[in-house]
This record gives structure tokens, C-alpha cells and sequence, in this order.
């Protein structure tokens, strides 16, 4: 179900990976940006707040602003119980649960707040 924007997340992640620095810096963004999303509903989590780096502002929002839209087609919970197949689908993707799992970071406490359910790797 939803495999059409889940794919379209999968691409608008990869696009929004090698924006960067393709390395840790950039598995921490797509972290931080999809448990933001997730449990605040914007992608300016901790890690966005003074992001930083040579891309451009404007169209690393455009791809978020897209992901948000299609999140929201999927639900969020169903987006929770999909990332830790997506995590390990690319290397790029390495943080995506994790930043939901862990619970020293704000997100894993508001999403359980909401009700939801978060999916260990």
C-alpha cells in the first residue's frame, strides 16, 4: 500500500543525501529531518536549525516540504512501521530509525506522545 510515495520518499532522500556531504553529516540529516517531520510535522529538527553546509535552502525544503505532503498520504504510522525496512535498504539511510528509536533525542518522546507506535530495527 502506498508504494508509489514511498518510492518517491526513497528518491527525495537519496536527492536530499547527496546534496551534502555524503557521509555522516548527511546520514544525520536525513535522521534528524525525518524523525522531526514525524513527531513535530517539520523537517527543522535539532540538526536543522542552523544547518549550514554549501547546499541550497531552498530546494533541501522544497524535497522535505514534498516528503511532508507524501508522509501525509501514507499516515504516520505507517510511515513509523516502514522506516526500519527503508533504514536498511541504502546506506545513505542509515539513521532513519534510529533518530526515532533513540530516546535521548526530543523526537521519540513526541511521537510516542501522539499515540504511536515506533517500530525497533
Amino acid at each position: 500500500m502506498h508504494e508509489h510515495e514511498k518510492v518517491q520518499i526513497t528518491h527525495a532522500l537519496v536527492d536530499i543525501f547527496n546534496m551534502g556531504d555524503r557521509d555522516e553529516m548527511s546520514w544525520k540529516h536525513l535522521g534528524h529531518g525525518m524523525a522531526s517531520l514525524l513527531a513535530f510535522g517539520n523537517w527543522r529538527g535539532v540538526d536543522y536549525e542552523n544547518p549550514g553546509g554549501p547546499y541550497l535552502y531552498h530546494v533541501l525544503e522544497a524535497w522535505w516540504n514534498n516528503i511532508a505532503e507524501w508522509v501525509d498520504t501514507i499516515g504516520v504510522q505507517e510511515t513509523l512501521d516502514w522506516l526500519p525496512e527503508l533504514a536498511r535498504t541504502r546506506s545513505e539511510f542509515l539513521y532513519l530509525n534510529n533518530y526515532v528509536t533513540d530516546t535521548w533525542l526530543p523526537y521519540h518522546d513526541a511521537i510516542v506522545a501522539k499515540g504511536l507506535k515506533i517500530r525497533k530495527g
